[in-house]
């Protein structure tokens, strides 16, 4: 049942067999998530004092319900007997699970004790609602058949009844079954928070309100009542308290209806009532009464609710189209609704022309979309959920347009579709348009143009904003006869601006669009227009931002510039000349030559090119030509094939290949022996490699930077070097200044590398005093920016005080002042001897430079050698007699390394052969040196100072090629003096020398033989 119409039915009959003058009905269900209670009463008198409310009612029935002296009567119902002075009545309980197991019985016809057991067994059956009749007599004399019912305590037989009271308790019973069947079958279809029936009941009552009110011209209202500020209890006291509220609202509305009168829950906050053959001043006079009714504390007084009321009165016709009638009267109410709140809430509002207003929007957000037609709401709500998709999916304009169109074509059949964009004032664009294929018409083409008539239904629309109709005649391309279409256009408005149009037509027999359908075409157009919106913003963004992108990806390619500048501290002329130089050669693909000596930043010079050129994102890989074997060489630059060589176990590609699209730099490429030259020029000319044990050759695309700190032009000369591949890599040249060229700059580097080694080091914030700038000034730097770096890391690593001055420093500038001589020494460039101190090492000054420049020419080797015995001797002595071994064996090896290094300005090759040593040995030691030098280990004590020049003027004294290993032959004069003076302690002579106790064995041993 969708109203109390078939229990007003039951009751009618009650009280007309049992003949009382009132009659109330009790409904209540007990298995619910909330009590689900039907409360009606029929009759002119007041209703049984236990039946004078809900709670009333509830409240006896338990109370009876706990009664022991309660008869049972038939196995289903209990009689109980209410008399008072005044009024006469009785009050009776069903029970149907026992009802039914008992008419079960009577047919099987049972003998009498077995009917008497059953009844005192069904009383288990578990009940899961109640079911009271109240019946009131007022003052009348109660009916004979009421004795018989409280005396007689047996079974009645319900198969075929003779008596009048068995057909009196069989027809309570029968039809009360039916009536408790339809309120639980109907709990189905009610809201569970209020306990009113919901939407789909709503639905469906006003269509056969407003059809029975068409058969029989009567007026219909609907009244919609909503709470002002609903929100802020849910918000406040939780969304279980507003589901409370809301119950009691509904309870309350209850009570204020009329017998024939309809409530529902229409929808969240919002109830709905809709009033049978009713007139406006009915309707008036009810919802100021609710407004009045509602309005108050809910919740024990825990929340006060204010209330807007909207009401609409249809007058049926029996001509009126009853689907348009619908919509019109919900619509009407829903503006008066919206009314009473916009104008400040706590009104009540009937809709009339004069307070009409279609710009109000409506509250009813899916009144377009449910219409109570299943066929129609099943295909609204896909139409709905594609257009959902469509749109959350969606970023492209286009897409979405296209999407939409041929989803709405799908739909709803139309001849033609189309979205058209606005431009401007006068401009209309075509964005997607599209012919349906089932309208049985010719299709002309892709796409349409819009007529006259058709553009004129789109101009009214953009005067009015709101959705326009027209009907024209149009010639079918068929029979070329004419055919009446009918036209609908939809705005599609932004924030009040409209950015589109929706054009759809058909014919007009096969393709027509009702009330229902227009609005819901109307929604989703507003939805389509803030997507398009969205995708216009969107492609706007990515616009911007591919603009500042191009602009963000110069400024990045200028700051790089900036940047790799910025790795060059400078202020000197020299410098930026260079790297003015750099910037412009460095985008090119020609193969750049970088000269200069040792520690200039060769280096970072060519990164430098490789990071500002094309194949900036390509691997750079460096070859260090002086730090690879001669003989390993060939097959580390061109790579080798598996089993090219003994050892050779795996193919490898080779450090050229492995520079594919990138640059090579190849640093010391003074150093390549003349075999590898030639095949370095042939890759160099043709971009052509072959690998070591390899038959095929490879194409590379590769750019070369090539790097040396030798004067190739006289290696040439001296045949040292290809002048073919000399001429091929310098077609560009950059020469690295040396910092003594540039003393601008020597101040600004030191700075940098203090703060940048006090960060590493955590010493806080360090300066250079005046005294130590001006000693950094006079110093010549042989050992260039690397020297100073590793000058002002030791300053740093032994700092006790913000400043570093000159004894951090330590640098000795003795004799700088003296002109400066010069001598050339075969093969090596001429360099001044002007007496300074090289890199300290270990916290001692070192003098060689001196030594080198002049007593290197005024003594021999042989004098040389005997000052340095003889300094030895003193020093075996010292020890000795301070009981404290050093390895001074050690000492000599490492200080004679470091020299040759100086000597021949960080080439290891000459450096090498100038001690006799394999270039190998030489630059794996030095390796060691400089990381321990770095790291400030390389001690030394005070007395070492008067050795260390000695070993400098040697190193410097002996030929450009020795003959023999100058260290071995140094180590062994050691040797011989430690022998000489302990020969037995071989544990202080195996310290003494700086080696374990079996290898010293091992040595004497070798020199006895």
């Amino acid at each position: 049942m969708l109203n109390n119409e078939g229990f007003i039915n039951y009751l009618l009959s009650v009280r007309q067999i049992t003949r009382a003058e009132t009659v109330s009905l009790l409904l209540s269900s007990t298995n619910s998530p909330q009590p689900d209670i039907l409360l009606l009463h029929e009759g002119p008198l007041e209703p049984l004092p236990e039946f004078a409310s809900k709670d009333e009612a509830l409240a006896s029935t338990k109370e009876l319900n706990g009664r022991s002296n309660i008869k049972t009567l038939l196995g289903s119902t209990l009689i109980i007997t209410w008399k008072s002075a005044f009024v006469k009545g009785f009050l009776l309980r069903f029970n149907y699970n026992l009802y039914l197991q008992g008419l079960k019985k009577s047919r099987n016809l049972p003998s009498l004790s077995e009917r008497r057991e059953a009844n005192l067994n069904m009383g288990h059956i578990e009940n899961v609602g109640e079911f009271w009749l109240g019946l009131n007599y007022g003052t009348r004399p109660l009916p004979e058949f009421i004795d018989v019912l409280a005396e007689n305590t047996d079974a009645h037989c319900f198969e075929s009844p003779d008596a009048s009271v068995d057909w009196l308790v069989h027809s309570l019973c029968q039809g009360g079954l039916l009536v408790w069947q339809t309120f639980k079958f109907s709990y189905f279809f009610k809201d569970p928070t209020s306990l009113l029936p919901g939407r789909m009941e709503f639905q469906a009552s006003l269509k056969k309100v407003m059809l029975e009110a068409g058969y029989a011209p009567s007026v219909v209202g609907l009244i919609l009542i909503n709470p002002d500020e609903f929100a802020a209890i849910n918000q406040r006291l939780g969304r279980d308290k507003g589901d409370q509220t809301l119950t009691e609202v509904g309870e309350r509305l209850f009570s204020l209806l009329r017998r024939n009168d309809l409530v529902f829950r229409y929808g969240g906050a919002m109830f709905a009532l809709i009033l049978q053959n009713t007139t406006k001043l009915k309707v008036t006079m009810l919802i100021n009464k609710i407004r009045s009714t509602l309005t108050g504390t809910y919740l024990n007084a825990a929340a006060r609710l204010n209330f807007s009321v909207g009401a609409a009165i249809h007058e049926a016709d029996s001509n009126d189209d009853l689907h348009e009638s619908i919509l019109k009267l919900v619509k009407q109410a829903d503006q008066a609704l919206n009314l009473a709140k916009v104008s400040g809430g706590g009104k009540s509002i009937i809709w009339d022309k004069t307070n009409a207003n279609d710009s109000v929007l409506s509250l009813d957000r899916l009144g377009n979309i449910f219409t109570s037609e299943t066929e129609k709401d099943y295909r609204n709500m896909l139409l709905l959920w594609d257009t959902i998709a469509i749109i959350s999916a969606g970023t492209d304009a286009q897409i979405i347009a296209s999407q939409f169109i041929e989803r709405v074509k799908h739909t709803l059949k139309p001849f033609r579709i189309g979205l058209f964009e606005e431009k401007n004032e006068t401009t209309l664009r075509p964005l997607v348009t599209s012919y349906g294929e089932e309208t049985g018409l010719e299709i002309p083409g892709p796409e349409w143009i819009l007529s006259t008539k058709q553009k004129k239904l789109l101009d009214a629309i953009k005067q009015g904003s709101k959705t326009e109709r027209i009907r024209f005649l149009d010639k079918s391309k068929v029979n070329r006869k004419e055919i009446k279409f009918v036209a609908y256009g939809f705005s599609l408005l932004v924030k009040d601006q409209i950015i589109g149009y929706l054009y759809i037509d058909g014919p007009d027999k096969i393709f027509t669009l009702d009330s229902s359908d227009l609005a819901f075409l109307t929604a989703l157009s507003s939805q389509l227009a803030m997507a398009l919106d969205r995708a216009a913003l969107t492609l706007l963004w990515q616009e911007e931002k591919e603009k500042e992108s191009r602009l963000l990806r110069q400024e990045v390619r200028q700051l790089r510039q900036v940047l790799h500048s910025a790795k060059f501290i400078y202020r000197s002329e020299q410098m930026q000349s260079l790297l003015e130089m750099l910037s412009s050669v460095a985008p090119t693909d020609v193969t750049i030559l970088i000269t200069g000596e040792s520690g200039t930043g060769k280096e970072m010079l060519a990164r430098a090119i490789h990071e500002q050129s094309q194949r900036k994102n390509k691997p750079l890989i460096t070859v260090d030509c002086g730090a690879i074997a001669h003989t390993l060489i060939e097959a580390e630059l061109f790579g080798y094939e598996k089993g090219a060589y003994t050892g050779a176990e795996n193919s490898s590609p080779g450090r050229i290949m492995q520079s594919e699209g990138g640059s090579l730099f190849l640093d010391e490429i003074g150093e390549l022996p003349l075999d590898v030259q030639a095949k370095l020029l042939r890759f160099v000319q043709e971009k052509e490699i072959c690998p070591v044990g390899g038959g095929k050759t490879k194409t590379v695309d590769v750019r070369i930077i090539a790097a040396t700190n030798r004067d190739l032009t006289e290696e040439v000369a001296a045949g040292r070097f290809r002048g073919d591949l000399y001429y091929r890599l310098q077609v560009i040249t950059l020469k690295a200044p040396p910092l003594r060229e540039r003393t601008d700059d020597i101040i600004p580097l030191a700075r940098h590398f203090l703060e940048k080694f006090a960060v590493q080091y955590e010493k806080g914030v360090l300066n250079l005093s005046v005294e130590a700038e001006t000693a950094l000034l006079a110093y010549p730097w042989p050992g260039n920016i690397r020297e100073l770096q590793n000058t002002i890391i030791r300053a740093v690593v032994i700092a006790k005080k913000e400043s570093i001055g000159m004894e951090e420093l330590n640098l000795n500038l003795r004799g700088l002042s003296k002109p400066a001589e010069t001598f050339h020494h075969p093969g090596h460039q001429v360099f001044s001897s002007l007496t300074y101190n090289a890199m300290p090492v270990g916290g001692v000054q070192l003098t060689d430079q001196q030594l080198v420049a002049g007593q290197s020419q005024m003594e021999t080797s042989k004098d040389i050698c005997k000052r340095l015995r003889e300094s030895l001797i003193t020093m075996i002595q010292t020890v000795l007699e301070a009981d404290q071994a050093v390895p001074l064996g050690r000492w000599l090896t490492e200080d004679l390394v470091l020299a040759a290094d100086r000597i021949e300005k960080g080439v290891a090759r000459r450096a090498a052969l100038r001690l006799g040593l394999a270039e190998t040995t030489f630059r794996r030691q030095l390796e060691k040196l400089k990381r321990a030098e770095q790291a400030g280990v390389l001690s030394r004590t005070p007395d070492w100072a008067n050795i260390r020049p000695i070993l400098n003027e040697f190193a410097a004294s002996a030929d450009e090629i020795a003959s023999e290993n100058m260290i071995e032959q140094i180590r062994t004069m050691l040797l011989q003096e430690i022998i000489k003076r302990i020969p037995k302690d071989k544990s202080t002579g195996s310290a003494l020398m700086g080696i374990s106790l079996p290898t010293y064995q091992r040595r004497l041993e070798s020199l006895h033989d």
